[in-house]
Order: structure tokens, then sequence, then C-alpha cells
């Protein structure tokens, strides 16, 4: 029987879906190599767990591929700009989980070759990390300058997305601190492990930073809408991130540390690291710990639980979850500590349920048209953005399925609309204008003492 729509049809309906396929697809490639690394780490000694993960670790390969060919594909058929996805407040922020993606691939290579391989892998993985490195430090650059040169965010906008443009630049240290068994007979090796300590510093730095103004934007607004609350995982990735990077480089700085300082050098440094790894190991699990919080309190309420739909962001429950589970691993060996141990093999069973359900959900998705579709996805118009497309000023009651009624699409967060924004601006300086105009009111106290006090607008 032949298809009832014609082929120009169905190419036209694919195309139109390709153009809403935003740089957030790669937090799917970021989980799908993080399930994939962990699972080859061995943290549950399991010979049909490590060939799964390298099973996972080339189906990623394939698929970080297919996303970069159908992103050209977006930007060369469609409407879609890269101009505007860089200007955009949203979608920009997403651009450097491309770079992750691919560093979960540079640390599967080294978990499949070992650190017994032979040298031509050392000298392909260094490569890769300065090609990464590069790449890493000139989109953290350019995301940021874009973003900030915009002035399109707000407090009510502020999500853990904003740390993205940094994370990539923070793995560096991360994919330093696993790749440098192979490094021993590279003269670039102090360098390297220098390199990657800088740039965790750097990323970790931030984040604290950002940490702050997401703690300031849940006191003054509360919570995000209930499908954005998952992208709150996206916290407990820089600590746990950092730990790894922390005990790895302690681990191999016998090898790097210069012949000028003492000959305890390393041991005082392995110290540092485990005590400063366990204060931030309490922090990631604050963070997860706070995220399921939140998420019970979607499902206690019917409301809430109505509202639960899947956005991409739903991926953060995956990928930074797989560092915490590592970081947690990393601790147990270092601290010699059963208790860990078993919570990392823990977690790693929650991580790969989580992970299917998360793909089944993203799936369902796409299937139902709940993404890639006008106006769904994050490269969506959001309220702050209605200035570049109309001269005129948004109207003040606005229509519940107007294009001015849309929130951002992550988080959703309730967000002021431009007009009342400018409302409340006016209503603050009008009521500067009162306050120096109002005349002092001259009373009289007891027996003719004069005083003056000014009136108040409250």
């Amino acid at each position: 029987m032949p298809s009832s729509s014609p082929p120009s049809s169905v190419k036209t309906r694919l195309i139109s879906r390709l153009e809403h396929m935003t740089f957030a697809w790669f937090t799917s490639s970021m989980s799908l190599g993080g399930i994939a690394n962990l699972l080859m780490s061995r943290i549950v000694d399991s010979t049909p767990l490590y060939y799964l993960g390298s099973s996972l670790f080339l189906l990623n390969i394939v698929y970080l591929l297919l996303l970069i060919s159908l992103q050209f594909v977006r930007y060369s058929f469609t409407g879609a700009s890269l101009s505007y996805t860089l200007s955009h407040p949203i979608e920009c922020c997403f651009v450097p989980t491309s770079l992750l993606a691919c560093a979960t691939v540079i640390i599967g290579i080294f978990n499949v070759v070992g650190q017994e391989a032979r040298a031509g892998w050392g000298v392909l993985l260094l490569v890769f990390f300065w090609v990464y490195f590069v790449l890493s430090l000139v989109v953290s650059l350019v995301c940021y300058t874009a973003l900030f040169r915009r002035k399109e965010q707000s407090l009510h906008h502020m999500n853990p997305a904003w740390v993205l443009p940094i994370f990539p630049l923070m793995l560096c240290g991360t994919i330093a601190s696993v790749i440098l068994p192979l490094q021993r007979e590279s003269a670039g090796m102090r360098v390297m492990a220098f390199v990657g300590m800088t740039c965790q510093g750097l990323g970790f730095t931030v984040s604290v930073m950002m940490y702050s103004v997401l703690l300031l934007r849940l006191m003054v607004s509360g919570f995000p809408p209930a499908k954005a609350r998952i992208g709150l995982f996206m916290n407990t990735g820089p600590p746990a991130f950092t730990i790894i990077c922390l005990l790895g480089l302690s681990d191999e700085s016998p090898h790097f540390l210069p012949e000028t300082l003492p000959a305890y050098a390393p041991q005082v440094l392995r110290t540092i690291a485990i005590a400063s790894s366990v204060f931030l190991w309490s922090l990631s699990a604050w963070f997860y710990l706070f995220t399921l919080a939140s998420l019970v309190d979607v499902l206690l309420d019917k409301q809430l639980r109505n509202e639960f739909e899947f956005i991409l962001a739903w991926w953060a429950s995956v990928f930074p979850v797989t560092g915490f589970a590592l970081a947690t691993d990393a601790l147990a060996d270092e601290l010699g500590s059963k208790a860990l141990d078993v919570l990392s093999q823990v977690i790693v069973g929650w991580l790969l349920a989580t992970f299917v359900g998360v793909a089944g959900m993203h799936i369902r998705a796409v299937v139902r048209g709940d993404i890639m579709t006008e106006g769904k996805d994050e490269d969506r118009v959001i309220d702050t953005m209605y200035h570049r497309f109309r001269d005129e000023e948004v109207p003040e009651q606005t229509p519940e399925k107007s294009p001015e009624s849309n929130p951002p699409t992550y988080p959703s967060t309730p967000a002021m609309s431009v007009t009342r924004l400018d409302t409340k601006g006016k209503e603050r300086s009008q009521d500067a204008d009162v306050d120096a105009i109002d005349s002092l009111t001259e009373i009289r106290v007891g027996g003719g003492l004069r005083m003056t006090r000014m009136v108040s607008n409250e």
C-alpha cells in the first residue's frame, strides 16, 4: 500500500524537526559515554559488565559522530543559524556539551587500551588532550562572552546550565589525571599535570561562584518547575570530578613533581588531596540528596506531577552522577572504606536503571513531538529576547498561548516578562521621584519643640 504522505512532505517534516535538534542533544552522548566509562572502571568487578561498557563505548563513538553530522545538516539545510545559537541565552550554554561528549571518548580510549598500552597510544592521547584543551578554552571564552554581551539573563532564569561553558575546561584536569600513567616517558608529563590542575581549579572555582547564584535564585524564587528539577543533578558534577583529578594527580605526583622539592612532597600532596576530597565529596553528596528531595516534592504534589514532562535536561541525572560514583570509588580505595565501596556499587546499579529510563523517555518524547518541535526546545524565543524581534512593547496582558507567554525552556523558570520588569522599573523610579519631592512636614511636640521628618510612602 503506497504511503499516504508524498516523499517531499516527509522530507520537509524531517528538515523542520532537525532545525530544532539543539546542542542539548549532546547531553545524551555525554551520558552514554559516562555509563560506558563507569562500567569499564570495574567498580563492580564483572567481566560481562566490562564488555558491556566497551560495547557502549563503541556505540557512543558512532552516536557522537551521528550527532555531529546532524548538526552540520541542521545548519546547512534548515533555517537554523550558528550565530543565533551562540547568541541564545539557553542553547549557547549547551554548546560545550559537544566537547564534554568528546571528553568521555578520550577517557574511554584509555579505559580500553589500559596502562600497559604501547607508546603510540600515549602519543595519541597526548595529542587529543592538547586539542581538547585548546577547544575548551576557546569555547568557554566565546560562550561566556556571547552570554555577557547580550545581557538577556536574569536571576529568575538562573539554572545549573550556566556552568556548562566552563565544564569542558574543568574536565581537562580529570582527563589529565586519567591518562598520565601513559605519559611517564613523555617530556610533557609535568606540563600536562600542571595544566590539568590549573584547569580543574579554574572550573571548580567558577562552579562555586555559580552555586552562590543558584542558591540565591532558589531562596528568592523557589524550586524550578517540576520538569526542570532533574537538571539540579548537574551540581553534583564539579566537586566529584575535582576529586577524581586530585586523587589521580596525587598518585602520579612522584613522576612529575620537580626534583628540587623535598622527597616527602608526594606524600604531603597525597594527604592534602585525600582530605580535600572528603570535603568535596560531602558537597557533591549534599547536592545529590538536595535534588532528590526536590523530586520527592514533585511526587507528592498532583499538580507538579502533571507538569513533569521530559526535557533534555533530564540527562543531568546521569553524566554528573557518573562522576560522583567514580569519586566515591576512588575515595573508598584511598580510605580503605568498605562502606564507600558498597555505596559506589549501589550508585552504579541506580545509574544503569536511570540511564535506561531517561533514554526511554527521550525516545518517547521524539516520537510524540514533545521535543524537536517549534517552541519546545532550547532554541525557542524566551521573554528576555522579545526586543530582538519587535520594536513595540509587549502588551501588559498577554494571551495564555501567545509567543510572549513562553517561559524559558530550560529550566522553565517562572521568570518575569520584559513588560513586568519594565513596569517594576518605572514604579521604582516613580517612588524615587516621590521620595525626592516629598515636603518636610513640621510637627509640634510638647511645649513648642519643633521637629521634622520625612513622610513615609509605605
